[in-house]
């Protein structure tokens, strides 16, 4: 009645009347089948009553409308909610599934089984694939496994992860640092050094006191040639854990490669005090002391390497370069033997037992040496320029010239190989002058000592050359240039006395002459 009242504006007697006509509310009028009954009934005009009856059916249209649509949407959200529930249980079974693949993959990487390993974590991320940890633990696998590109494309992924989506926000958030780092690991194996310090870098943002990717920056520097930044990580990491042996070592490679032999010798001591059975330590001391010219030091550290470590072919052939720089060559040559018996593609140590052979005076065998040595390593100008060395002496020795020209071309494939190559240079300079081909040489002596202006052996075939065409004066002023940086080298005395005595300067000349035999007895008159 009141809803009548209030809707139409009549009295609240009109409503009355409709309410004893059996008309309560707007869906009572709207239900009503004869107007003129109503209106005789009620005592209200019959074009009133149509016209309210027209507006009541209208609202109550619209209102069954909207209960009609109502009930829809509320069938609508029963479905929707059944879908999602289905979905989020489909979504947990996948995540759950996918847990479960990740932690047999685990006890398979565990176990040393990596083929399984991996086929279990490429199965985690077929189920979900924003499975950062799966991602990780596969890029791990991939490095047990040798497979480095396959491990970095993993570590790519996982990093691209972040650890907080909803996949991964059950893990711990090391896992991501931990990404990071094994990327940078795994770069670092590849040569990718570059690449590996921009990881270890983003892993030591997210987790600034760990030690061991300070200590794998350091090395990732050291083989970039960025010492001072490499001496920064080292340093750093032992500050955070003072007992890392790692981190010393790769600090002494860096200060060693600066040359700063004491520094190095210094920190290998420490890493040896941290970790006495670790045999690098030892072997890098050895690096060092021998730079220092402690030869018995050097060779005493080498052979504690080689006792902890028995197949340690580069400490044999560090060993062979300690001997040989003692003199003691036959020592040497055995030690070099035995680095390319544990290592047969060791082309620095066939090149290093070359050098031996060759002080030994074993010519041929110096020139199978090196032969060998560009054998495993084509590309070796170091073994071409040694095997240059020896065929030109085998030839003075057996007075060949087929010797001479096989030597000036190893002299040329060196400088191919390695165009800054100041010692190939000055060796095929010198080769051609003792041929007698003075301006073929000019230029390639003149080249060495462009790239190394102050190197001895180059001033002193300047001098060579200089004479070879007549030009004793200009001989003997580079003569005593190449004796002022090298005061010991008894074949550049021995030409400069020639000089000397072609300029009349005899009484000089017989001084250098003296002084040459001092220095090596046996000097032939005229030395090759």
């Amino acid at each position: 009645m009141k809803q009548i009242s209030r809707v139409f504006g009549v009295s609240p007697a009109y409503a009355e009347r409709l309410m004893d006509s059996g008309v309560r509310t707007l869906g009572d009028l709207a239900a009503v089948s004869s107007i003129e009954e109503l209106s005789a009934r009620s005592g209200l005009p019959a074009d009133w009553l149509a016209e309210w009856q027209a507006f009541s059916r209208e609202k109550v249209a619209a209102s069954q409308y909207r209960r009609k649509v109502a009930a829809i949407l509320a069938v609508v959200a029963l479905v929707s909610l059944a879908s999602f529930v289905g979905w989020s249980y489909r979504k947990a079974k996948r995540l759950a599934a996918a847990r479960d693949a990740t932690k047999s993959g685990n006890s398979y990487s565990e176990r040393g089984n990596y083929d399984a390993a991996i086929a279990a974590y490429r199965k985690a991320i077929a189920l979900k694939p924003d499975y950062m940890l799966a991602y990780s633990y596969l890029g791990l696998a991939l490095i047990h496994k040798g497979q480095y590109d396959g491990a970095i494309a993993a570590y790519r992924q996982a990093v691209t992860l972040h650890p907080d989506t909803e996949v991964n926000h059950f893990d711990a958030r090391v896992d991501y640092w931990l990404a990071y780092f094994n990327l940078g690991v795994a770069l670092d194996d590849k040569g990718q050094y570059d690449e590996a310090i921009v990881a270890y870098r983003q892993a030591i943002a997210l987790k600034p006191d760990d030690a061991l990717a300070y200590t794998n920056l350091g090395n990732a520097l050291n083989a970039m040639g960025r010492y001072d930044e490499a001496v920064t990580a080292c340093r750093q990491a032992i500050a955070l854990k003072p007992d890392d042996a790692l981190a010393y070592n790769n600090l002494g490679n860096a200060q060693n490669a600066k040359g700063r032999y004491d520094e190095a010798v210094a920190a290998y001591r420490k890493a040896i005090a941290l970790k006495p059975d670790d045999a690098h330590p030892y072997n890098n001391l050895g690096i060092a002391l021998n730079a220092k010219a402690r030869y018995d030091e050097a060779i005493a550290a080498y052979r504690k390497a080689i006792a902890l470590k028995p197949d340690y072919a580069d400490a044999y052939d560090n060993l062979g370069v300690a001997l040989n720089n003692k003199g003691q060559h036959d020592e040497s040559i055995a030690a070099y033997r035995k680095a390319v018996a544990l290592q047969p593609d060791f082309a620095l140590a066939y090149n290093n037992l070359g050098l031996a052979l060759y002080a030994k005076g074993q010519h041929d065998e110096a020139v199978a040496a090196y032969r060998k040595a560009i054998e495993v390593k084509p590309n070796d100008a170091e073994a071409y320029n040694s095997l240059g060395e020896a065929l030109y002496n085998l030839g003075d020795s057996l007075d060949d010239k087929s010797q001479y020209d096989q030597a000036i071309a190893a002299f040329r494939k060196a400088i191919a190989l390695k165009p800054d190559y100041a010692v190939a240079y000055n060796n095929l300079g010198f080769a051609l002058a003792k041929e007698g081909r003075f301006d073929d040489s000019f230029p390639y002596i003149k080249k060495a000592l462009q790239i190394s202006p102050d190197d001895p052996d180059s001033l002193g075939s300047l001098g060579f050359a200089l004479a070879g065409k007549g030009n004793f004066e200009a001989a003997v002023e580079q003569y005593h240039e190449a004796l002022r940086k090298n005061p010991k080298d008894a074949v550049t005395r021995l030409h400069l006395a020639q000089a000397l005595s072609k300029v009349g300067r005899d009484a000089e000349a017989k001084r250098e002459y003296d002084e040459a035999y001092r220095l090596k007895p046996g000097l032939k008159t005229h030395p090759e």
